[in-house]
């Protein structure tokens, strides 16, 4: 069954994630001014990132003239020619996305960044420990330096090391 042309199996990964973005939204809300700027924020550049790839997966002129602009440097005949891309790896492409909101959840959004990107650096992108780890080291650096000494925002604890 297509919807404005396009298979259904090929929204239901960012449906999905359209769902857990509105959990985390609702959930959000729920936490103070200071401690909910962020993981709300987040949630709501989701929905908005959502709303894009959703639209720019029809056919419709509109559909596909935002797509040809989202992805203005990719090769057409690369694309036409992975056009049926499997389902299980949108679906993993997915799960790498919920596992970040999960951990962000759990163990908070400064200690989710540096173990994310360790992660995925070791995982998918195949590089040697000692690069994951430093990199890793910088992003949290980064994100200590930005927020609590620059902007003196208090992030999200997470579920394990809220008090």
């Amino acid at each position: 069954m297509n919807v404005f042309g396009t298979p259904i199996r090929e929204y239901l990964p960012s449906l999905a994630l359209a769902v857990l973005a509105v959990i985390y939204l609702i959930t959000g809300y729920g936490y103070s001014l200071d401690a909910r700027a962020i993981p709300v924020g987040i949630a709501w550049v989701v929905l908005a990132l959502v709303s894009l790839v959703l639209i720019s997966r029809t056919k419709t002129a509109f559909g596909l003239a935002l797509n040809q602009w989202l992805n203005a440097g990719e090769d057409r005949a690369a694309a036409a020619a992975h056009a049926d891309r499997p389902l299980a790896k949108e679906l993993m492409a997915g799960a790498w996305v919920i596992l970040a909101v999960v951990m962000m959840f759990v163990i908070g959004i400064f200690y989710t960044v540096p173990a994310y990107v360790f992660l995925s650096l070791a995982i998918r992108g195949r590089r040697p420990w000692w690069l994951c780890a430093v990199v890793a080291a910088g992003a949290m650096a980064m994100i200590w330096l930005m927020f609590d000494v620059i902007l003196q925002l208090e992030l999200y604890p997470g579920l394990l090391f809220e008090s």
